[in-house]
């Protein structure tokens, strides 16, 4: 399951991708969570995770790369986070093989990103994140869907300084729930491209 696409510190990235054609990749809570786990033991030193969202055939990740150190210039490579990308998705794959009783490719090959560029697109971007699940019929509201960020950036006190600054980008947590509900009508086409539709409609257990 080979990563190819470049990284740079101190960058930030939407990153994506979806289970093979009808195939679930998230079947119940504990692959949400079993998943989860890999994710952050792994990319804990690569990147800092800013939002998520996780459907039952696909997943979306705002992340920035982390820098080597403070006197590292910006849009260094970091080929690291693509390795441990993989790692993640392969250790997954395998162990939703083992524990489904399947056999083969779970993923598309492919592992999308986007670089993002300005602050309407970052703020656009966490917004549409946490809008799929209603776009695709999963919940009714953002803050219904247990598998995101929306609550701990929305709800959550003493947040990291990495997500305070994510926060602040909103000119706060009451702003950023406000511009939610502003955008509840608009879901981003980005984060829906074509081949990327819900395979299934699956409620968490």
């Amino acid at each position: 399951m080979e990563i190819r696409e470049s990284f740079y510190s101190g960058a930030v990235y939407h990153i994506c991708s979806k289970a093979n054609g009808h195939e679930i990749l998230f079947r119940d809570e504990y692959d949400y969570k079993d998943f989860l786990q890999r994710y952050r033991s792994r990319m804990l030193e690569s990147v800092e995770t800013l939002a998520w969202i996780f459907l039952p055939n696909q997943f979306h990740l705002l992340v920035k790369v982390r820098t080597v150190d403070s006197d590292e210039q910006i849009l260094e490579p970091r080929t690291n986070v693509s390795s441990d990308l993989s790692k993640v998705l392969n250790s997954y794959v395998q162990s939703h093989n083992k524990r489904h009783g399947r056999t083969g490719s779970l993923l598309n090959r492919s592992f999308r990103r986007k670089y993002i560029e300005t602050e309407d697109e970052f703020r656009n971007t966490i917004c549409s994140f946490h809008h799929l699940p209603i776009a695709f019929g999963l919940t009714l509201t953002a803050d219904n869907w247990p598998f995101s960020s929306y609550q701990y950036l929305l709800k959550s006190e003493n947040l990291p300084s990495m997500i305070q600054l994510v926060i602040d980008k909103f000119g706060g947590q009451n702003a950023m729930a406000n511009y939610h509900e502003s955008r509840l009508h608009v879901i981003s086409e980005i984060l829906c491209p074509e081949g990327f539709g819900l395979a299934a409609k699956i409620s968490p257990k």
